[in-house]
């Protein structure tokens, strides 16, 4: 019978037991499992990046370790502005920790538990929710281009480029930090809306 427990899960790229974010599994989010293009990751983590989490993220801890769903999303925005402790509902047989990963007090114990983690969510967060914070913020465009050449676009609404970041002069996770903290400088500061 899963439990689940509240904890804490802090934001380390890489992480320490989270092998979902090594630059290797970060690259391989750009892609869906058909290897096409998968839109819309560099705004929902910039929109992240900007704006506080709400709600925990989610890490279920099976006889494979620890994997984080939902809130890959919430985990890379924030882990790319600052190193901090995420609230975490930790889903597991048993009370258990990891490096990074913190375990306390069993909050729920069922088979639906993550019906139960969902009817707790403060507020949910849309692509269009996410395009209309982007259109309404961020000016320019911003470019990210990979090894392969692939160039994937902060903010793909706006016409003109501000800036590419190439990831082979400063590996992704730099080249992600550099991009979004350059683009800070440049957005219209926003009014945060909450976010998930």
């Amino acid at each position: 019978m899963a439990q689940v427990f509240r904890g804490s899960c802090v934001t380390l790229l890489p992480h320490p037991s989270l092998t979902q974010f090594n630059e290797d599994t970060l690259l391989s989010t750009f892609f869906d499992r058909s290897g096409s293009e998968r839109g819309g990751a560099l705004d929902k983590w910039f929109y992240f990046y900007c704006n506080p989490v709400l709600d925990p993220v989610v890490i279920e801890i099976d006889q494979h370790g620890p994997h984080l769903h939902p809130g890959l999303k919430r985990f890379i925005g924030t882990a790319l502005r600052e190193v901090q402790d995420l609230p975490a509902w930790i889903v597991s047989v048993q009370q258990q920790a990891a490096a990074g990963i913190t375990c306390g007090d069993m909050v729920y114990s069922g088979p639906d538990w993550y019906d139960w983690i969902l009817a707790q969510k403060s507020c949910e967060f849309t692509n269009d929710q996410i395009r209309t914070w982007m259109q309404q913020h961020v000016r320019f465009r911003w470019e990210l281009e990979l090894p392969n050449e692939d160039v994937f676009v902060l903010n793909p609404y706006a016409q003109h480029v501000a800036q590419r970041y190439r990831v082979n002069e400063l590996g992704l996770v730099g080249a992600l930090r550099q991009m979004y903290s350059d683009c800070c400088e440049k957005t219209t500061p926003p009014a945060l809306p909450k976010s998930g």
